[in-house]
């Protein structure tokens, strides 16, 4: 099973993480808790590190070898299928290379099958490029091509075109896909995947500010889970409906959604969940505190040092696991806590790391020197203001000439 996710949105507490699985002979759904919010999506880009980058580029290697030698039928097919896949986070133009492979091939064995499942391919690498318009156009083609009465397959793609509208905040159309699929899901029965529609517009309400709708609509979700003892689809909808909270200032009750979803995380031992579920509650006991007239009360203090511990276990589960991008994300919202806490040098020091992972991230493409540039401007500002001697060295890596991550070394003398 081959599990991919791709990043939403800006804010910290309303970052999205959209996960997945697929399996190799056919597509299948299936939803995945995530920080803020939780949607399905089919086509998606696969998240790892440089050393996963390295595995993964010599499975293709290897998968390459084997192809070479096969017949022209549909088991080469769905190995080319794989290839495509693989290279979604390598390399969209070799990823659409072998999916156009796979049509070529599909559509001289007259499969079917084989061609919807190429023209997936296509969409997820358009994807992973950032190309949604792209993606869409296949995606709608994947529909000409389904039969009416495939239902499962059509709501798999109405599903994923929902959530590319989302990506690009059209809600509109968002939402009339993803009721699109629960429409489809119900005439099938399949209650799993109709909790996961029900979630979704549940998550169009809550970014469009209907929030009794958005609770409605999670909870609908949330029973249907609970029939089918779907324990990660109860978790993700606890979560969700825990952000609703949170959007209603609601939060206590926000706080015991996030403390169940994290217990049933901790249950399945599954990191990501953890982690998400700690950083919910940092950022709702924060917002407790903020809310306090009194901030020296026992109460409020309790508050603070509950949120800097949720944030400091999130912030070490996002590095263990390699969620860098997460990671920056909340070096940022533990900078605040430990600045309202009064302990300004680990504001700093988190700060610093926050400014200098994220500069390492987004400039990636272009390269170490616009975001070592960038980074050294501001240590140097830091430098001046605080009078210390902090550097920051960036490392781009490199396996077999294909990028495959960023070293930082950062010095932070203790002040």
């Amino acid at each position: 099973m081959r599990c991919i996710c791709f990043f939403f949105g800006t804010s910290t507490h309303r970052s999205l993480r959209i996960c997945c699985k697929l399996a190799l002979d056919h597509l299948r759904l299936m939803a995945y808790s995530v920080r803020a919010f939780s949607l399905l999506l089919l086509t998606s880009v696969l998240c790892a590190g440089h050393a996963a980058h390295a595995q993964i580029q010599q499975a293709i290697d290897s998968m390459l070898y084997v192809v070479s030698g096969m017949p022209d039928d549909t088991n080469k097919v769905l190995l080319l299928d794989e290839i495509s896949y693989r290279y979604t986070s390598l390399d969209a133009a070799k990823g659409k290379e072998y999916g156009n492979s796979v049509i070529q091939l599909s559509k001289k064995l007259n499969w079917k099958k084989g061609i919807i499942k190429g023209h997936n391919l296509l969409a997820l690498n358009e994807i992973s490029a950032g190309r949604y318009s792209a993606a869409l156009d296949y995606l709608f083609t994947v529909l000409k091509i389904l039969d009416k009465q495939d239902r499962a397959n059509r709501a798999i793609a109405y599903t994923n075109i929902g959530n590319i509208y989302y990506f690009q905040q059209q809600f509109e159309p968002s939402l009339k896909y993803y009721a699109l699929s629960l429409e489809e899901y119900k005439h099938i029965d399949h209650k799993r995947n109709m909790a996961v529609a029900l979630g979704n517009i549940g998550l169009v309400h809550m970014k469009t500010g209907k929030l009794e709708d958005a609770l409605l609509y999670q909870r609908q979700a949330l029973e249907l889970n609970r029939q089918l003892q779907d324990k990660a689809g109860i978790a993700r909808n606890i979560g969700n409906i825990g952000m609703v909270y949170t959007e209603q200032k609601q939060f206590g009750r926000a706080i015991e959604m996030y403390t169940e979803a994290l217990k049933l995380k901790e249950e399945s031992g599954e990191k990501y969940g953890i982690a998400i579920n700690h950083g919910n509650l940092g950022e709702a006991y924060l917002s407790l505190y903020s809310g306090c007239n009194n901030k020296t009360a026992p109460a409020a203090r309790q508050f603070l040092i509950n949120a800097r511990s949720h944030l400091e276990k999130c912030t070490a589960l996002f590095k263990e696991t390699g969620r860098m991008d997460n990671y920056q994300l909340n070096l940022l919202e533990l900078s605040k806590a430990y600045a309202l806490s009064g302990d300004y040098k680990e504001a700093y020091q988190a700060y610093l790391l926050h400014i200098t992972q994220r500069d390492s991230i987004y400039n990636i493409e272009k390269k170490k020197s616009l975001g070592l540039n960038i980074t050294s401007e501001r240590l140097d500002l830091m430098n001046e203001k605080y009078g210390t001697d902090a550097s920051v060295e960036i490392t781009d890596l490199y396996e077999n000439g294909t990028p495959a991550g960023t070293e930082v070394l950062i010095k932070i003398p203790i002040l």
